[in-house]
């Protein structure tokens, strides 16, 4: 038994990795400025896994938003923003596939993000740290939601930018 699983480490390359996310200790926010103040609002992660290849920046996985959780404190511009600009009771989850990995602690993670129905091509710079065992990967990155097909969230004179900014702390789950 014990020759198997150093035959296993053996055969395991030192460079790659897997990453698993706690939706518990991981945060999803987001923010876009309006004409009377910037609303700020947060989403739960469902679930986040990514496997790698340090040495070739080749990855795999999948961070997966439960869109409907969408919060920003404000009942009503909850529901107009679940109703009318996400949908999300036709789509109820966002999701990035990862397929690439560039740099080691300042990275940038590449892939495709399926929101609203529809894949967007994008790139995630991040900052990746780790303590007590748990590694923790921070990034912010835009989402342009009127270009990717969303309705526009303005109402009369109130007036919201085009573009969300959506700021991610991803922690692992402790093995």
């Amino acid at each position: 038994m014990i020759r198997f699983f150093v035959l296993l480490l053996a055969l395991s390359p030192a460079w790659a990795a897997r990453l698993e996310f706690d939706p518990a200790a991981s945060r999803i926010t987001f923010s876009v400025p309006s004409t009377l103040h910037t609303v700020h609002g947060a989403f739960r992660l469902r679930r986040g896994v990514i496997d790698y290849d340090a040495k070739t920046g080749s990855a795999s996985g999948e961070i997966v938003v439960d869109v409907a959780s969408g919060d920003t404190g404000n009942g009503s511009r909850d529901k107009r923003m679940h109703s009318v600009v996400l949908e999300s009771s036709r789509h109820p989850e966002a999701v990035f596939r990862i397929n690439k990995v560039e740099g080691q602690k300042a990275v940038t993670v590449h892939g495709t993000l399926t929101i609203h129905g529809a894949p967007h091509e994008i790139s995630v710079p991040m900052e990746v740290s780790t303590m007590n065992g748990k590694t923790t990967a921070n990034g912010t990155f835009s989402v342009p939601y009127t270009t990717w097909g969303m309705k526009d969230a303005s109402q009369f004179l109130l007036k919201v930018t085009p573009t969300v900014e959506v700021t991610v702390s991803l922690v692992t789950i402790q093995p």
